[in-house]
């Protein structure tokens, strides 16, 4: 499954994945990411599985200490790098729409190989939100304040909380 070709493209998921860890040029990134999502709905499924949190590490990277995008395009010399970045990043651009797309209650459920249906979601660790909901969360009550906030209803859990696909972006 993980070797799977984008509809219409030579590029398969396996080689996108491999790109994303392993290259240094955000422009070649962005025009295979672009690409692969230019295939459309039938690819989302598979970019969102397997290739977007590739792509938020390299954007982000808190993990390996590999230099992360965004810290790489705020160094001097890097205009060019930093202007791709942002037209990948762009509100209106084509990783947005995909990552709405994907949130939409129709697209990202699926029957699973019991034949109910799951929700698509990303989970985001207990460690990684604000301290204020991390202690929040250690109570009931603190739970019951966080559950009337809309980017937390219905999605906590012991240690984290579920979210979809454009929330999780925006978490980082």
């Amino acid at each position: 499954a993980n070797s799977k070709t984008l509809p219409s493209s030579s590029t398969s998921i396996v080689d996108l994945n491999n790109l994303l860890r392993n290259t240094a040029s955000i422009s070649h990134a962005k025009t295979q990411v672009e690409s692969c999502l230019r295939e459309g709905r039938d690819a989302y499924r598979e970019f969102f599985k397997t290739s977007f949190g590739v792509l938020v590490d390299r954007i982000f990277n808190f993990q390996d200490g590999r230099t992360a995008w965004l810290q790489e395009v705020s160094q001097p010399g890097k205009e060019t790098e930093a202007r791709l970045l942002l037209e990948l990043l762009a509100p209106d651009g084509i990783l947005f729409q995909a990552m709405l797309a994907a949130d939409q209650q129709d697209f990202h459920t699926w029957a699973n190989c019991t034949g109910s249906f799951e929700l698509w979601q990303y989970f985001f660790s207990k460690e990684r939100l604000p301290a204020r909901t991390q202690t929040l969360m250690r109570s009931q009550k603190g739970q019951d304040l966080l559950n009337e906030l809309v980017h937390y209803r219905g999605r906590l859990m012991p240690d984290g909380v579920h979210l979809g696909v454009y929330e999780w972006f925006v978490f980082w």
